[in-house]
């Protein structure tokens, strides 16, 4: 089942209703109307999965939201975890997903950066 998530994801990806660039080469690409993904820069592989409802670049970093899509009709953990604020570093991939906004707040300090996300 998860092989066919990520195929899914993948061939969604490449068929994107949209796209935005971000920064160090990633896009957010849209999958479902308003929601989508995040694109790496070199290969098209998922960096975030689906569902990001708000995106946007902050120096090195990509912030953003993700929720529970209403079209999320198979529960995969793909789309269904990691759900709330994120913060991808582009330079070393590191990757925080499933924050509270209290916790995102504290990592937007941590790393000195401003957002209009909240």
């Amino acid at each position: 089942m998860r092989r066919a998530v990520i195929l899914l994801c993948l061939f969604a990806a490449s068929c994107g209703e949209w796209d935005q660039p971000l920064t160090g080469g990633y896009t957010w690409v849209g999958v479902d109307g308003d929601t989508g993904l995040i694109e790496g820069p070199t290969d098209g592989r998922i960096a975030v999965y689906p569902n990001v409802v708000e995106a946007e670049a902050s120096g090195r970093f990509i912030v953003g939201k993700r929720e529970l899509a209403a079209s999320n009709t198979d529960n995969s953990s793909e789309f269904s975890t990691g759900l709330g604020y994120f913060i991808l570093d582009t330079r070393s991939g590191a990757y925080a997903g499933g924050l509270t906004e209290t916790q995102f707040k504290a990592e937007l300090r941590r790393h000195d950066l401003d957002s209009d996300l909240l």
